[in-house]
């Protein structure tokens, strides 16, 4: 970390009272430089642009956009950032959609101040940070991926699921991978019976839920 003092650092979260408990932990001008606050996850993609902060601290429940959307689209705008998620929820259900993205670090809100600096501290020297609960939720996503009917599915069963997930009909998913109409069904209703779902709405609902693909 001593390599890049000051830490330029963007606090985002829609709460005026957390940014200002967060700024105020991190009240050490020789170590910490907040080059901007956001109220949504928008004002945090263009101060990230803007500023190319070396640490984002990010809330997970801010809703103009979906999280995921944020945390890709910050990494796109500066591959260096690193991303430290700020949240009060930490169950595997709401983690699920992180799972694959390049986060540094998770730290619960009800957590201590101190405990925010050390995640900061540990983050900046290149390792990564997590509370004993959002571990705990992170290990039961990882039980859960790993007996996860999907796992089931071939190549190609993969192919045409993503393509479920991305409203695309019979036709145009024959289209995309050059198979027969006949083909995609045969598919299609396999899919159905090794994620025990009965639509192609339960396979979008099943997937959101299962944070895949």
């Amino acid at each position: 970390m001593n390599s890049c003092l000051p830490v330029r650092v963007v606090v985002a979260d829609d709460h005026p009272l957390v940014r200002a408990g967060v700024v105020a932990t991190l009240n050490d001008p020789d170590t910490y430089l907040v080059v901007g606050q956001a109220r949504n996850n928008r004002e945090t993609l263009a101060l990230v642009r803007e500023h190319r902060p070396h640490l984002l601290i990010l809330d997970l429940q801010m809703e103009d956009y979906r999280p995921a959307v944020v945390i890709e689209e910050c990494l796109q705008a500066f591959s260096e950032l690193r991303i430290l998620i700020l949240s009060s929820r930490s169950d595997a259900s709401d983690l699920a959609p992180l799972r694959h993205l390049d986060i540094h670090g998770f730290v619960a809100k009800e957590e201590a101040p101190e405990r925010l600096l050390q995640a900061v501290r540990v983050v900046m020297a290149g390792e990564r940070w997590f509370s004993h609960q959002v571990s705990r939720s992170f290990h039961s996503l990882r039980e859960k991926a790993r007996n996860s009917p999907e796992n089931s599915l071939t190549v190609r069963e993969k192919q045409v699921l993503a393509a479920l997930v991305r409203a695309k009909d019979n036709q145009a998913i024959a289209q995309e991978l050059d198979i027969s109409i006949h083909t995609v069904r045969r598919y299609v209703t396999q899919i159905f019976q090794k994620l025990g779902v009965k639509n192609r709405m339960e396979v979008i609902v099943w997937v959101k839920e299962n944070g895949t693909l």
